[in-house]
């Protein structure tokens, strides 16, 4: 009987345990035990191992992902897909938790290679190089705290085939198939198949689930519970039945306008917003109709040029009919002019008189010391430009990023800070900074400079592929402030020199490596998780929309 059924106290005996240094490559040999003077015997219900391993993957032992398999007595294991280093020398971060929870004793890392102690606030885990992405096996013995880590040695394959159910696809047909962790429900691998055929490569001997999507005018299907058991697993064939939902509606504008405008119709997924089709609506009519939909439900988002953005959410398509009469009327965006008093400070790289103080940070809060810290927040403007600056301390090795919304709460702009591509300083503005917990935030445009004084530029993000400088625009930065400027006419090329009625602009202030994933832990305003704010400053240009 194993001792995991046993209600018993733990009892550690920890003798002689000295010294430390990190695990060996996972592609050599395996750790040798400790020896029999380290004896250890545990009643835990279960064991998770939490880490960096893909950008998105939750270090909370709550998450499902992180629960090992106990596969003999003391003996847990888990297969996990590492997706990329996650910090800056290249390293791998993980941790060992037992019954749910950091608040017990954690597994941390100590004395012979490879072996553990149980004590709460454990130091995380490294593994010392660039892995190779790929599957890996990590295993623990809670009797005698020994863990490894190995590339999967069994490299498998998922097989399968589908089955039309209607009329042929548009060739060439093709078939996604995405691979999920069955708790997490988060991609861990995909594959395309052309035909009625799929085969998805390179997965270690685990159990997955699988979804099959045949496409617009196709229904998905979901597989649960499909094991890769010494390499290989075949799924029965799947059925994707043809479906023809549709959704239909008319875009009117607040002014009447005769000929109507184009308002550029998207269509994207509710839940994990993936756009599915566009539509650009006729001069003459403002109808637009999308067909073929997969039973889902959708989003729909309205632009057009001089107009708010509008958005209808969470339609539901169960059936083969029509969803009508999804009528929406955009405003028209009237021009306005800043509101007073008007503040003209001079861009050197120093505050000084024309400043207006709008946020204050507590100085020593950066998780980089001294040299890397900010302390305020500074927003002017008069009837020309619009007027930004930060204060603190900047060292020359890092990059300052000032993101910001122009017009927060109308659902434009950049969301995801990783997915900026090319540009003059692409490298300085991409961060793994994800804004989507925020309502209404996308960036439009940015400050930045590197070392304090290397290319400095404001940035328009309107395509986050090929960031170009916004014109007019200039940039001056010091060890002790980033000053830039911007006018209103590059902001706001519509509205003749004047803003949007109502305009209220919104920040999201960070300091950065050289690199994509490490920030200084110090923000503007002050959020709990840098790489996922919860929360930006705000402040209302037009507040009486004059």
């Amino acid at each position: 009987m194993s001792s995991r059924i046993k209600n018993l106290a733990i009892v550690i005996v920890l003798l002689a345990i000295v010294g430390f240094s990190c695990l060996p490559n996972p592609s050599g040999p395996t750790l040798d035990p400790p020896g029999d003077e380290l004896l250890y015997f545990a009643n835990y219900n279960s064991i998770q191992m939490c880490g960096d391993f893909q950008i998105d993957y939750d270090w909370s032992p709550g998450d499902a992902r992180s629960n090992m398999s106990l596969y003999a007595d003391n003996k847990w294991r888990i297969s996990v897909a590492i997706m990329g280093s996650q910090t800056s020398d290249g390293q791998i971060e993980f941790k060992f938790a037992h019954d749910g929870s950091w608040n017990e004793s954690s597994l941390g890392a100590s004395g012979t290679p490879g072996v553990l102690e149980v004590k709460d606030n454990a130091d995380n885990i490294l593994l010392p190089l660039t892995v190779t992405d790929g599957f890996y096996i990590f295993e623990v013995n809670d009797e005698t705290l020994r863990y490894t880590t190995n590339p999967a040695v069994e490299i498998g394959t998922i097989t399968g085939s589908v089955i039309w159910d209607g009329a042929a696809p548009t060739l060439p047909a093709s078939v996604e198939c995405w691979v999920q962790h069955p708790a997490g429900d988060v991609q861990i691998w995909g594959a395309e198949a052309e035909g009625d055929a799929f085969t998805i490569p390179a997965l270690a001997d685990s159990l997955y689930r699988v979804r099959v999507n045949g496409g617009v005018g196709y229904s998905s299907a979901t597989v649960d519970d499909v094991r890769v058991v010494d390499g290989v697993a075949v799924m029965e064939a799947v059925t994707l039945n043809q479906v023809f939902g549709a959704i239909s509606g008319t875009v009117s504008f607040s002014d009447g306008p005769d000929p109507l405008p184009e308002a550029l119709v998207v269509l994207s997924t509710h839940i994990d917003q993936v756009e599915v089709a566009r539509f650009t609506t006729t001069t003459t009519s403002g109808d637009y109709l999308f067909e073929g939909l997969n039973y889902d439900d959708y989003d729909l988002t309205f632009t057009a040029t001089g107009y708010q953005a509008g958005l209808i959410d969470s339609l539901h398509i169960d059936t083969d009919a029509v969803s009508s009469g999804n009528d929406i009327e955009l405003a028209k965006i009237e021009a306005a002019i800043p509101d007073l008093p008007y503040l003209t400070p001079v861009i050197d790289g120093m505050i000084d008189v024309g400043w207006a103080t709008v946020l204050d940070d507590p100085a020593g809060d950066s998780n980089w010391g001294g040299l890397n810290d900010f302390t305020g927040l500074h927003v002017a403007w008069d009837a020309t430009n619009l007027y930004v600056a930060v204060a603190g301390s900047f060292d020359s090795g890092n990059t300052v990023n000032i993101y910001i919304d122009k017009d927060f709460d109308n659902g434009t702009g950049l969301a995801d800070f990783s997915t900026i591509q090319s540009g003059s300083v692409a490298d300085h503005l991409r961060k793994t900074i994800d804004m989507s917990g925020v309502t209404g935030f996308g960036a439009d445009f940015a400050g930045s400079v590197w070392g304090t004084q290397y290319n400095p530029e404001v940035s328009d993000l309107t395509d986050s592929a090929a960031i170009v400088m916004m014109p007019g625009s200039a940039l001056v930065g010091s060890s002790a402030a980033i000053e830039f400027s911007v006018p209103w006419t590059s902001l706001y090329p519509d509205m003749s020199g004047g803003i949007p009625g109502l305009t209220e602009l919104a920040f999201i202030c960070v300091i950065g490596g050289g690199d994509d994933v490490n920030l200084a832990g110090d923000t503007l305003p002050a959020v709990d998780d840098v790489h996922a704010p919860d929360a930006v400053f705000t402040i209302q240009v037009d507040a009486d929309n004059d």
